[in-house]
């Protein structure tokens, strides 16, 4: 490990793996946790047992990521955001959560508040709106929002709205829709499924 910068009031277990030049505020970070490199950890995070993390990811102020959580390069995840880890807690009940799992895919961004229900995967580049209930899946670009979450459109790498479909074609046996981004002069292919689901929810 090389120029990773640990805050005094940090918590790191010396059986975490934390890649170089990361950076590490006043947060716990339990042993056989997996940090990349070039990540930045703010104040108050609780990072638990196992939890892997990839490179250039973010997590801000008071973010709890649990047992069988995985983010990948280059996500966002912003204050306060939650993995639930049972969301159907008694106090007097053994809990076994040794299943639960997420997986967050590249690029994607939870906005400040969210609280992610377990079993959950985000795909790359989706957007998961402030305070936003994530109660299923999320596909790729797609943003979601409210309690529970609706998939209300989908942005692509900047966030920009993606627009009216452009076509249809077929990759990997799945059909998939062609949206258009006009700032950024370019089509992103959709699945056709998720599309349906975003009519569905949008209006809802």
């Amino acid at each position: 490990m090389a120029d990773i910068k640990i805050h005094k009031d940090a918590f790191v277990s010396p059986e975490a793996v934390i890649g170089d030049h990361t950076e590490i505020y006043r947060s716990v970070i339990r042993e056989e946790a997996q940090i990349g490199s070039n990540c930045s950890i703010r104040n108050f995070v609780y990072i638990d047992r196992g939890v892997q993390i990839g490179n250039a990811v973010k997590i801000m102020d008071g973010a709890k990521l649990y047992r069988g959580v995985v983010i990948k390069d280059g996500v966002f995840v912003g204050p306060n955001v939650l993995f639930l880890n049972d969301d159907l807690p008694r106090s007097d009940q053994i809990r076994y959560l040794a299943d639960k799992q997420w997986t967050i895919e590249e690029y994607a961004s939870l906005g400040a508040g969210a609280i992610i229900l377990p079993d959950i995967s985000i795909g790359a580049y989706a957007l998961i709106g402030a305070g936003a209930v994530v109660t299923k899946d999320v596909p790729a670009y797609g943003l979601v929002r409210g309690n529970p979450a609706r998939l209300v459109k989908f942005v692509c790498e900047k966030a920009h709205t993606l627009e009216s479909r452009v076509e249809e074609s077929v990759i990997s046996n799945e059909t998939h829709v062609y949206l258009s981004c006009t700032p950024c002069n370019k089509t992103i292919p959709i699945l056709g499924a998720a599309y349906q689901r975003m009519i569905k929810e949008r209006d809802r």
